[in-house]
């Protein structure tokens, strides 16, 4: 159907770009509406003419206001082993210039990976939730090529925010980027204790925090100084308390409170996202 519109001249080809647009549009109003913290450092932190690397795209939604903020003449670089969301990215990537979708792991040195994609109850895939680091009982086992992130910035780079949610091979996917990461500006990261173990945790956030002045997770719609992290209360307190159940990746409803992204900055931080802690002290 969308060779038929293409087909049949600029007016289809602009309705076939809505198309492809418009679920990224829709999730990215919704993420706004909620307070999405992410969403407010992309579009402060990246100007027109931007450059935004994207770890673990996922669906997509990020890379899509990335896009959005840097424009035709910046680059994203959206990176997804996963199959469940390449045809969308692949369509999302020839929707305008500057757009280049990946579809690879990342990892400490380049290759192949074995990537163990768990399956739900009705036995379809989750690719959000897939693994390299081990292989997971009840999942589907997909071979992916492997790149270094240092591999992406010699070819692509340099960029101005960079993203990382890899889902517990956060440690690995820095390795494989110590040629560049002195010259990362902004760091968001996804780490979480129940992927990658409390001490992997911690030692990656220590080795971030030592390479970055400026470090926060975020909680309660706001950024909080990295000082203020502890595991105890933010991860391991928070699963114990919900209806989260089972170790690793088995499903779950993780509370509000619960805390798994974290941002590093270079230069001090220019959003206007508040500190939460006068609203919530703990």
């Amino acid at each position: 159907m969308l060779q038929k519109l293409r087909s049949l001249g600029p007016v289809s080809r602009l309705i076939h770009r809505v198309l492809v647009r418009l679920p990224s549009r829709l999730a990215i109003l919704r993420r706004r509406r909620a307070g999405d913290v992410i969403v407010d450092l992309l579009e402060t932190h990246l100007e027109p003419g931007g450059r935004y690397l994207d770890i673990g795209a996922n669906r997509g939604d990020y890379a899509a206001v990335a896009a959005g903020r840097v424009g035709r003449d910046g680059m994203v670089v959206a990176v997804e082993p996963g199959a469940t969301h390449r045809v969308r990215l692949s369509k999302w990537a020839t929707s305008a210039p500057g757009r280049v979708f990946l579809p690879a792991a990342v990892d400490a040195v380049a290759g192949v990976m074995h990537l163990s994609v768990p399956l739900d109850r009705d036995g379809n895939p989750m690719h959000w939730l897939a693994t390299g680091r081990e292989r997971l009982a009840n999942a589907m086992v997909e071979i992916t090529p492997v790149a270094t992130v240092d591999d992406i910035w010699q070819a692509s780079g340099p960029f101005d925010v960079v993203k990382i949610d890899v889902e517990g091979l956060e440690g690995n996917v820095l390795k494989g980027m110590r040629g560049c990461l002195g010259d990362v500006p902004t760091l968001i990261i996804e780490i979480e204790a129940r992927h990658c173990g409390v001490d992997a945790l911690a030692a990656t956030i220590d080795d971030l925090a030592t390479e970055f002045p400026h470090g926060f997770f975020i909680r309660d719609g706001g950024l909080v100084p990295i000082d203020d992290f502890d595991v105890t209360r933010d991860q391991v307190d928070q699963l114990s308390a919900s209806n989260y159940s089972g170790e690793g990746f088995e499903s779950g409803v993780l509370p509000a409170t619960y805390v798994s992204d974290f941002v590093f900055f270079r230069d001090a931080p220019r959003s206007a996202v508040p500190d939460p802690s006068s609203r919530h002290p703990h």
